[in-house]
């Protein structure tokens, strides 16, 4: 992926690149094997952020710096190594503005389950998410973890917990990211 992606193009349709990573993986993968993934490319000179989702749990959720909440990047199409006829469409989100933030977690923060077995949710992860959006980036990353982890309790952890935060800044087209 991190090839296919290297090609300096700022045209580059990232619907192509994923198609091509489907072929390569049919060519590759055992049979009943895949991939999910979410790609995104960020142009912090006019916020325009693309992005192909191929089967991933809708990971992403838009915080605008006037506090409301948008966007989940659904998935443009099966995960890779499916159906490799397919191509993938690359899509668009609404262009940021200064002081938006962009928020992608893996699902294995809100599939993370107590000893009960009930799981920590999209809707609990969305609330602390939304409700410390104020704070600094590193910030928000600990808290919404420290708070899954007090949810789950003693209840082992079964997947991945990855979160990548984004922030549009004021500085010349710079992006502060954690």
């Amino acid at each position: 992926m991190r090839a296919l992606l290297s090609v300096d193009d700022p045209d580059m349709d990232l619907g192509a690149v994923v198609t091509r990573l489907n072929l390569l993986a049919d060519e590759d993968f055992e049979l009943g094997r895949f991939i999910t993934l979410c790609v995104c490319v960020l142009d912090p000179d006019n916020g325009e952020l693309s992005y192909v989702n191929a089967g991933h749990d809708p990971p992403m959720l838009v915080l605008r710096a006037d506090g409301s909440c948008d966007e989940e990047l659904l998935a443009s199409g099966p995960p890779i190594g499916v159906l490799p006829e397919i191509e993938y469409v690359q899509e668009r989100v609404k262009p940021l503005a200064m002081g938006d933030r962009v928020i992608l977690a893996s699902d294995g923060i809100h599939e993370a389950a107590n000893c009960d077995e009930e799981q920590f949710g999209k809707e609990r992860t969305r609330e602390v998410i939304v409700g410390n959006m104020q704070l600094p980036l590193e910030h928000l990353i600990d808290t919404v973890l420290h708070e899954c982890v007090r949810f789950r309790g003693s209840a082992a952890q079964h997947d991945d917990v990855t979160m990548l935060c984004v922030a549009l800044c004021e500085s010349q087209s710079a992006v502060d990211a954690a």
